[in-house]
This record gives C-alpha cells, structure tokens and sequence, in this order.
C-alpha cells in the first residue's frame, strides 16, 4: 500500500464517543430552554393565567360600621351557688341529673349516714342513762324525805310532849312539888327533842340542796348530751343535700357509690334567667369604656346584645404578665342554651360610623404591603384585581374607603395563591 492511501484511510476512520457527545449537546441545549421557561413561569406569574374554583363572593353594601374591641369572656349566673361536701363518706343516691329544673328545698343527692347514726343513737343511750338516774334520784329522793318528815312529825309532837312535861314539873318546882333534879332533867330532855327536831329538819334542807346539787350536774349533762345530739342531728340531715334556690341543676360531679371526701364539690345550682358574662379588657383600653356601654356577645355563633353593669377601679396582672381590667356585663336578650362557665365572644362598641361602604371580613384581607380586592365582571367569568384602601374593621365587617362602589361582587375567598396576577378567571358550578 502507498504511503498516499494509508493517509486517505487514516482520515476516513471515525473517532470513537463522537455522536453520544453531539446527543448530550442537544440535551443540555433543552434542558437549558425548559429552564428559562419555567424561571419565567415562576418569575412572572402575571404571565399566568389563573382559574378560581369554588369560591365565595360578596357585594359591597353601605351599612354602618361600629369600632370595636374583641374580647373572651365567661359566662356566668348572678343566681348560682355550689354546693360541696360536708364530710368524708359515701354517696348513696342522686335524684337528679344535669339540666332537670329543681325547687329550692327540693331533695338532689343523699350522702350515706350510717355513721352519724350510730353516733346519734349512742348520744340517745347516753341520754336514756341519766333520764334513768333522774328518776332513780327522785325515787330516792321522795322516800328519804318522807322518812325524815315522819321523824320531824314525831319529833315535834315529842317536843311538845317534853315543853308541857318540863313547863309542869317548873311549876311544881315553883311550889316545891318537885326537886331540882327533876326539873333539870325535864329540860335535858326537852332540848335533847328540841335538838333532834333541829336536825331533823336540817336533814331535810341538805336533802333538798343534795337533790339541787344532783340535778344541777345530771342538767349539765343532759344539756351537753343535747348539744351534742344537735349538731348530730344537724351533720345528718346534711348529708341529704337539698337545693338553697330554685332553677337548673348545672352540673353533677359525683357518682352513686363514689366516695367522697370533705369539701368537695357535688353539685351546682343556678337560675339560667339571670345570666351575665365576665370580661378581662385590657388596661390600654380602660378610658373608652364606662358602665351601660353597649357590646355585642357572640354564643353558639349568635350575636347577642348586652351592656355593662361593673367595672372594676383597678388593673390586676394576669399569669401572661398582662394588665386587665375585670368587668362584667348584662345580657339585655339572654339566649336560651347558657351554659355557666362556658366561653364566648363579645365586642365592646368603643364608637360608630354611619354609612360605610363594608365588605363581610376574612383571610383575603391579609395580602401584602399594599391592599387589593379582586372584583367580578359583570358576565361573572373574571375577577380583575384592584388596589384599594381599608378602613375601619371589626370582626364581622371591613370598610372600603377607596377603589370600589356600592353593588360591586368582590371575591372573598383566599388571594395568596393569585394576588400577584392582574386578572384571574373564574369557574362556578
């Protein structure tokens, strides 16, 4: 072979790797493109054209607009009260159950007495015994007495038996009829009656103060044991818990069977008519309210209207560190689902404008530094974005101070997947 061909078949020979390094060039080249298209997808979301499914809506409306502080509060009965264990025992029956209306006196749960029953009925023997040395002292009282009246009967008519006998033998001694001797010893045994007479008597007057003195200490003791059996009889009937108001049983906290300890809560009790709520309103806030001040209390998703009744004079710190002050308010129409201790809104009406243009509130409020609204065509199938300016707001409603009119569709639902884009279209079912 010539030198001249060898070079020809060298040049014709292929190099190896050649066209898988062409198709990688042509996929980067693509790869590179889709890039640029979806940076611009992403960077300019103007650009994209935007459907909205499932969406809510309002007309704008004129309507006066009040300024308000949002508040929690809790309700409460200005007629309430709870009622708690008197001691440590059983819970033997519950004759009622939460929500039964009851009357005041009207019987609500018995606690087990067997115990302060049998004490009582220990009092009532001790009792028994000292009725029984009464009648036994008296019995022996009236037969010692009769026994010493009968020997101061007899020693009196001895007495005088013995006055007549030595009043005789001393006027037989005045006439010399009788000796001295015998005249001394009729006197001997006159003051000997006389003294026996004496005693007599004085046995009686000890007798009588003896019985005084016996029945002076069974009295102490039959009033202590009285006593005693009153505050018995008194822990007894306590334990049969009865309503002190007529209304509403609240709550039941105990079960028939449980043992219940001292002082703890059984049951609650409340007039549902007289229910109001309590409110802490931050101390900041202190100088726009006064008493009869109007709000509105939301329960069960229900706007009620109320009015304060007390305001507290002083801020206390509440365990967030936050200064309040406690106040509590009326309803002037109570709904009729009041549940004591149960939370609900309320609204304090610090001022009011009339004739605002207001939009109902909700999350597309929050749409960035500036405020727009994304209003719906008249053929209902686009919303084109406009920028607005808002103006005063409560929980329910917003003002629209600028950018819109009475009667306008506005959508209401969420922007923050299209608040960038200047219009948007609108799928409705």
């Amino acid at each position: 072979m010539s030198e001249k061909e060898t070079i020809i078949q060298i040049k014709n020979v292929k190099r190896p790797g050649y066209k898988k390094k062409i198709t990688n060039a042509i996929i980067s080249v693509i790869f590179f493109i889709l890039l640029i298209i979806i940076s611009f997808i992403f960077l300019y979301p103007k650009n994209r054209k935007y459907t909205l499914e499932d969406f809510d809506k309002a007309t704008v409306n004129l309507s006066d607009l009040d300024n308000t502080i949002s508040l929690t509060g809790v309700i409460g009965l200005k007629k309430s009260i709870n009622l708690f264990s008197p001691e440590t025992t059983f819970c033997k029956q519950v004759l009622k159950k939460s929500g039964d209306s009851i009357k005041e006196g009207e019987l609500l749960i018995i606690l087990d007495s067997s115990t302060l029953l049998l004490e009582r009925d220990s009092i009532l023997d001790e009792l028994k015994k000292v009725e029984r040395e009464v009648l036994k002292n008296d019995i022996v009282y009236k037969r010692d007495k009769r026994v010493i009246e009968s020997n101061i009967s007899k020693l009196q008519r001895a007495n005088l038996r013995a006055k007549k006998n030595m009043d005789k033998i001393h006027e037989l001694y005045k006439l010399g009829s009788a000796t001295l001797q015998e005249y001394e010893t009729a006197q001997d045994e006159f003051l000997e009656f006389k003294e026996g007479y004496n005693e007599a008597k004085e046995s009686l007057i000890n007798l009588d103060e003896d019985l005084k003195a016996q029945n002076f200490l069974i009295e102490y003791d039959q009033n202590n044991l009285n006593e005693k059996l009153k505050r018995k009889e008194n822990e007894i009937e306590k334990l049969s818990i009865k309503s002190p108001i007529s209304g509403t049983v609240i709550s039941i906290n105990i079960k028939e069977g449980e043992l219940i300890n001292s002082n703890i809560l059984l049951a609650s009790v409340g007039d549902l008519n007289t229910p109001y709520i309590e409110l802490e309103i931050p101390e900041k806030n202190r100088q726009y309210i006064n008493n009869n001040q109007s709000l509105n209390i939301k329960v069960d998703k229900k706007v009620y209207k109320g009015k304060l009744f007390q305001i507290d004079a002083s801020a206390l710190i509440t365990s967030k560190g936050n200064a309040v002050v406690k106040a509590k308010a009326d309803f002037i129409e109570a709904p009729s689902n009041i549940i004591p201790g149960s939370q609900c809104g309320a609204e304090l009406i610090i001022s009011s404008v009339e004739d605002c243009l207001t939009l109902p509130r909700g999350t597309y409020i929050v749409s960035g530094k500036d405020r727009y609204l994304f209003r719906i065509s008249e053929d209902g199938k686009m919303a084109k974005r406009i920028k607005v300016q808002y103006g005063n707001m409560n929980s329910s409603l917003v003002s629209i101070k600028d950018g819109v009119e009475i009667g306008d569709e506005i959508v209401i639902s969420s922007y923050s997947d299209f608040v960038d884009n200047e219009e948007i279209y609108l799928k409705t079912n």
